[in-house]
């Protein structure tokens, strides 16, 4: 039996890993697709919909659909603005609060991951993987 091509393998543990956030997340009352999205807002004050879009590797609707399940939640705020000019994003204190408690709740996740390797090998697993989605973003 051939081994399946490293893309597919990266594909499913991908899966792997979002299966275990979205359970982690559950207990906080967000998806990881919102997460990420208040992830992304919360570090970059004043994002817009299409730089938001952009870093998360979704389709600009993808992105609006977050932010409109975010700004229903008061999880994040945005400018008023006339038609045609952009929008920016904001995290709201309670966004804010809910993503350090999640986050904290995913380091867990991030330790089962590290914890697959060698000691001397977590830390460049770990920036491995980082400098390889930069790069291939």
């Amino acid at each position: 039996m051939p081994t399946e091509p490293l893309p597919s393998a990266i594909v499913e543990l991908g899966r792997l890993i979002e299966r275990r956030m979205h359970r982690a997340l559950s207990d906080h009352g967000v998806t990881t697709g919102q997460y990420m999205a208040l992830g992304h807002i919360g570090g970059r004050p004043g994002i817009s919909r299409a730089d938001l879009a952009r870093g998360l590797h979704v389709t600009p609707q993808a992105a609006g659909g977050l932010t409109t399940q975010l700004l229903g939640m008061n999880l994040i705020a945005r400018t008023e603005s006339r038609p045609g000019l952009p929008v920016e994003y904001f995290a709201t204190d309670a966004g804010l609060q809910l993503l350090e408690r999640a986050t904290e709740s995913l380091e867990c996740i991030t330790q089962e991951i590290l914890q697959c390797f060698r000691p001397n090998l977590a830390a460049a697993m770990d920036g491995g993987v980082r400098h390889l989605l930069a790069r291939l973003s």
